[in-house]
């Protein structure tokens, strides 16, 4: 506590008392001490704040003053239209003058001032805690830290904590400093069956192999939603679906998804357990890097093939995470651009004809960020075209773009600006389907930029196509789909 805080935080109980003409009786017993601690909510999404004493009290408990801060960069603030104040006697608000900030952290400081006693209220019994505000922390979007502040800042603004009892300064330690808060996220597990639903089980892991749930389907049921945690506040997990004939899922699968993003999609080859090697985990926090729509689900991915992640600012390299959900490959790729291709001596590396879950993250600032959400990959297979992979290549790459897509009703455009020509350009713009088969095929010819309208053939099936676009100078390539 600074020197100057002293006087006025007696001000304020004594100047409160002596307006309403109440008098206190102060015991000439000592007053007890007063701790203050932050923490999570029961409701998620929340803040507490508790108060303990070091013995009983039921008298004045005149004033009260403390300051929550949290870093800016978190994007989050203090909801004080939602604030509980859970004792009537002890009415906290936040003080006039908002959110400040000060050294990349912003503050905002709560009071009260009363004039009614504890007693038959809330009163302070030694050694409990007493819950007093309760405060709805809105923005979250990850993990946040925040805390009761007393620092530089506040003790030079009179913000730090202090509590008056009889208008006696008794004012204890901050007990508990900080609590982390993260945005509340949904596990769920959806498991398609085959024809012997009770042989599959399930098992549901927090990151230190504690054993949080687990189940068997019943007889008779042919999918099974399970949702393995309601709202989780961050965390890694882990899940281990299991088949007692030691034969997997015939035709079936299971995929695990966080906020419906999947993080595992898993077909049913699997013996008696499948789950990601060396006991990997799957974490609540989500990038904001994933392979890109074309580039998702794809079957039949040949050697110069390349797959396209979503690209972010700042980012200055980018891990591929190439793994079997059932735990017989795991590998991660590190490129710094956003697009891997896959070489003959990295397709040595990759399994074939195997479906393969792909997820990415980036790093920026020196730091990698959590992967995003998963798609699926299979190499070899169905044989794409080589060359229809390589979405890339070429001096006007950024030029060529295909809209909208996926086609919607069966009529597209191909649009072409290449930069700083005016000559003519002869152009061969070709669709193949994924076993290589050409759909349509079209010549033209333009100066400047072109925006050619194609229409698919009656019947054509719904499935990935890639749309090549070869001129004299080179010769690109876009997937388009089919729903």
């Amino acid at each position: 506590m600074t020197p100057m805080s002293i006087p006025r935080r007696r001000f304020f109980a004594h100047a409160a008392a002596a307006v309403l003409g109440l008098a206190v009786s102060i015991s000439a017993m000592a007053q007890p001490t007063v701790q203050i601690g932050l923490f999570p909510s029961a409701e998620n999404g929340k803040l507490d704040v508790r108060l303990k004493a070091n013995g009983n009290f039921d008298e004045l408990l005149s004033n009260l003053l403390f300051t929550i801060s949290w870093p800016t960069s978190s994007g989050i603030t203090l909801d004080n239209s939602q604030l509980l104040a859970l004792c009537s006697r002890i009415p906290i608000v936040p003080n006039g003058d908002g959110v400040q900030q000060s050294g990349g952290r912003s503050y905002q400081t709560y009071f009260m001032l009363s004039l009614q006693t504890l007693a038959g209220g809330c009163p302070l019994v030694s050694g409990q805690e007493l819950t007093v505000m309760r405060v709805p922390v809105a923005g979250l979007s990850a993990c946040a830290d925040l805390s009761i502040a007393n620092d530089g800042y506040t003790a030079a603004q009179n913000k730090s904590y202090y509590i008056s009892l009889n208008g006696q300064d008794r004012t204890g330690t901050i007990y508990k400093d900080s609590a982390q808060l993260c945005a509340c996220s949904t596990i769920a597990l959806d498991i398609a069956t085959d024809g012997q639903p009770t042989q599959t089980g399930w098992e549901f892991y927090n990151g230190n192999g504690q054993l949080l749930a687990s189940g068997h389907l019943a007889p008779g049921q042919t999918n099974r939603n399970v949702r393995l945690a309601a709202c989780r506040n961050g965390g890694c997990y882990r899940v281990r679906l299991t088949d007692s004939a030691g034969n997997g899922i015939s035709g079936g699968g299971y995929t695990i998804k966080v906020n419906g993003d999947r993080v595992i999609d898993a077909t049913g080859q699997f013996g008696s357990a499948s789950s990601l090697a060396n006991n990997g985990t799957f974490c609540i926090a989500m990038g904001p890097t994933f392979l890109k729509p074309p580039f998702q689900d794809l079957t039949g991915i040949a050697v110069n093939g390349v797959l396209s992640a979503k690209k972010i600012t700042g980012a200055d390299s980018y891990t591929f995470w190439i793994f079997d959900p059932h735990g017989t490959f795991d590998t991660t790729i590190v490129r710094t651009g956003t697009n891997l291709k896959f070489t003959a001596n990295l397709m040595n590396r990759i399994p074939q004809n195997l479906s393969l879950n792909v997820r990415v993250n980036a790093r920026t600032g020196g730091v990698y960020g959590p992967f995003g959400k998963a798609c699926t990959a299979m190499f070899g297979g169905a044989q794409m075209l080589a060359l229809a992979v390589q979405e890339v290549d070429g001096p006007d790459a950024e030029a060529l773009s295909v809209y909208p897509n996926p086609i919607a009703d069966g009529a597209f455009h191909v649009r072409y600006e290449p930069t700083g020509s005016d000559k003519q350009v002869h152009a061969v713009i070709e669709l193949f389907s994924s076993t290589g088969q050409q759909v349509l095929g079209e010549e033209v010819s333009f100066t400047g930029a072109l925006d050619q309208v194609l229409q698919l053939p009656e019947g054509t099936a719904s499935g990935v196509y890639m749309l090549t676009f070869t001129t004299s100078r080179e010769r690109m390539v876009r997937r388009v789909v089919k729903p």
